[in-house]
């Protein structure tokens, strides 16, 4: 291949196959087959949860590792890989017994792969017996009529001998020393083809903790095994501590330096500040890399070999923000629905005021962040911050310094968005109580205002209230007194009186305000809504947790559009 013709690959699936887009991770590879590998080909049961943050490269590092186990011939393994994503797409559709049988079934009686089958003629040379239970087993899950009453879920007896007749064929293989691994990739997804009963947790559970068997699993996921358990079926792990969690946090030290050492390899050999620029944009993902290294590439062929030095990474980065910025999207897409995006907010872009437990627990387990302290190698120096992109004020590492920045942008358009919202809320709600005293008290509605106000305020409060409206009024009277304004004590007091004012005669305010909110709801809003306007209105919103900002926001939203009707 011509240096000017090669790219990097970007998005798909990138094994040793793809040739020099391909970059080896000899770490994980090594951890993985030791841990893994090995010990299913010795016969040993194993359970691993593969997880880390998206476009890290998870599926492609277990492809690999499959490849080259398939490559070495160990026929008394069968590797089964498998995406929850292709369940959704296939015509089988989805739910349990369509995966173990779709899946799983089929895959284990497929002799097509002669590097990756089981042999069942040396089984039957060995033991007739056994074989024969096996055969029978794979005409029973054959025969259309059982499948059909599988897949409809028509009759409980059909589905309780069809699980017996599952576990006994692992424990029939296992006899014969036949192992099986399966791996089940893109596992966030259990949710949409197991539905949210638990059936197939608590029937892995029994096939992992029952009779000896041939059967070893592995699942590929963002989120910890235990998290998806949790979310699938709304009650805790029945899997916590069975799958120890093997985290991928993307490309170590040493194969940022076969990347670049790629890029140098076609003319574009980098200063040490472009490559701490590339890794500040794209962190240590596989997919960000790529994406850059073919802006690289394309620039030194658009511009030559004497135009690297002035090259501006940038500017490249400007060049493909969109491509950037879509991905970014998506994970803020699926942080907002896992109702995580605002204790994202809180720990990337601050304050981290009242970020609880909980959900800093919850962006660990679903795999937006990792501890420093976590990152798993097999060797010390693979992600020491050789490029000077670790912010020494986190103690947690997302997928990209780009990506911290992409929140900060979201977080400044929320702050910017929502002055407007929160005026007019404020205002809506000010002209509500002067209507409603006004119809209610007639002449004397200001003086009954003032009464209601002074009689929950302390006495430095009363007298901050009597100098501010006293300025108000002077200010008024040298305006001319608009139109409009009026000299009563509403036009001082701030949002929290306000609220108090309507909370005081709740009965009367209720029906103007929007139904779905109480007495209680109605002070929770008005207290946040206090919380976020000075600082909103002086530019300072960044010191206010997003939390608040956001629910300011809807809190505006609602009072908007029930006192507009």
């Amino acid at each position: 291949m011509h240096e000017d013709d090669f790219r990097f690959d970007v998005g798909g699936i990138v094994t040793k196959e793809n040739g020099e887009s391909y970059i080896d991770q000899h770490g994980y590879l090594t951890e993985l087959t030791d841990e893994i590998l090995k010990q299913v080909s010795k016969g040993k049961k194993v359970m691993r949860s593969i997880m880390g943050p998206n476009r890290i490269g998870k599926t492609s590092l277990a492809r690999e590792l499959i490849r080259r186990f398939d490559n070495e011939g160990h026929h008394n393994t069968l590797v089964i890989r498998t995406s929850l994503q292709d369940v959704i797409d296939s015509d089988n559709g989805n739910g349990f017994w369509p995966f173990w049988l779709g899946e799983v079934v089929e895959s284990i009686f497929d002799n097509k792969n002669e590097n990756n089958r089981i042999d069942f003629e040396q089984i039957k040379s060995e033991n007739e017996k056994i074989y024969s239970k096996i055969i029978s087993i794979r005409d029973f899950f054959a025969d259309e009529k059982t499948k059909d009453e599988l897949y409809e879920k028509k009759k409980i007896a059909t589905r309780s001998k069809a699980w017996k007749q599952l576990q006994t064929l692992f424990e029939k293989l296992l006899q014969c020393k036949q192992n099986i691994l399966l791996v089940i990739d893109e596992f966030d997804m259990a949710q949409e083809v197991f539905g949210g009963g638990g059936e197939f947790f608590n029937k892995l559970r029994g096939l992992l903790d029952g009779e000896p068997n041939a059967l070893s699993v592995v699942t590929i996921s963002r989120r910890s095994l235990p998290c998806i358990e949790e979310d699938t079926t709304k009650h805790g792990s029945t899997l916590a501590g069975k799958f120890p969690t093997f985290k991928v946090f993307g490309y170590g030290n040493s194969e940022l330096d076969l990347y670049f050492d790629i890029l140098a390899n076609h003319g574009c050999k980098l200063s040490d500040e472009q490559k701490e620029n590339v890794i500040y944009y794209c962190g240590r993902s596989p997919y960000y890399l790529a994406i850059m290294g073919n802006a690289i590439l394309t620039w030194k062929k658009k511009y030559g070999d004497s135009s690297l030095k002035d090259m501006n990474i940038d500017q490249l980065f400007q060049e493909k923000q969109t491509e950037y910025y879509e991905s970014f999207r998506r994970v803020v897409d699926v942080l907002q629905e896992e109702q995580l995006y605002w204790p994202m907010l809180q720990l990337f872009v601050g304050p981290q005021i009242d970020l609880d437990e909980v959900s800093e627990k919850k962006l660990l387990g679903y795999g937006y962040c990792i501890r420093k302290n976590n990152l798993k190698s097999d060797s010390n120096d693979e992600y020491k911050d050789k490029y000077n992109t670790y912010e020494d004020e986190y103690d947690y590492l997302t997928i990209s310094n780009s990506f911290i920045d992409y929140l900060k942008i979201q977080k400044k358009k929320d702050v910017e968005n929502i002055f407007s919202e929160l005026t007019q809320a404020e205002q809506l709600l000010r002209n509500c109580v002067r209507n409603h005293m006004e119809a209610k008290n007639s002449e004397t509605w200001k003086d009954e205002l003032h009464d209601i106000v002074m009689k929950d305020a302390n006495e430095d409060r009363r007298k901050r209230l009597e100098r501010d409206l006293k300025r108000y009024n002077s200010m008024r009277e040298d305006a001319g007194n608009p139109d409009g304004t009026d000299d009563s004590i509403l036009n001082v007091i701030n949002l929290s009186e306000l609220g108090q004012v309507i909370t005081s005669e709740w009965d009367d305010y209720k029906k103007y305000l929007p139904s779905n909110i109480n007495r209680d709801e109605f002070t929770k809003g008005m207290t946040i809504l206090n919380k976020v306007r000075n600082p909103v209105a002086h530019c300072n919103g960044s010191i206010v947790p997003h939390d608040d900002i956001l629910k300011a926001k809807e809190f505006s939203k609602q009072i908007c559009e029930a006192l507009q009707d």
